[in-house]
């Protein structure tokens, strides 16, 4: 298979590519700051939480574009908040 040139790569694709990769950074941004807090607040395993909130997150994101429910964002909420209640000391 050859690779093709930009000019021939259909733009809604790269539109895709890129929104989904700026997504990727800026939930591994989060990923930081919920680890900085973490250890900040005592967290026994931030690692282990931030983690646990990223599958929170991105489930709800899945969640949400499947079913175009907006209580998918509100559960979890609720899910994270249960996560880092237990997380903490």
């Amino acid at each position: 298979m050859m690779a093709r040139s930009a000019d021939e790569v259909p733009s809604d694709i790269i539109r895709t590519v890129s929104t989904r990769v700026s997504r990727i950074l800026r939930l591994f941004d989060w990923l930081d700051g919920v680890l900085k807090s973490g250890h900040r607040a005592g967290c026994r395993e931030p690692k282990k939480l931030a983690r646990q909130l990223a599958l929170v997150f991105q489930g709800a994101v899945v969640n949400g574009q499947t079913t175009r429910d907006a209580a998918s964002a509100q559960a979890a909420k609720a899910a994270a908040k249960v996560l880092i209640e237990a997380a903490l000391p």
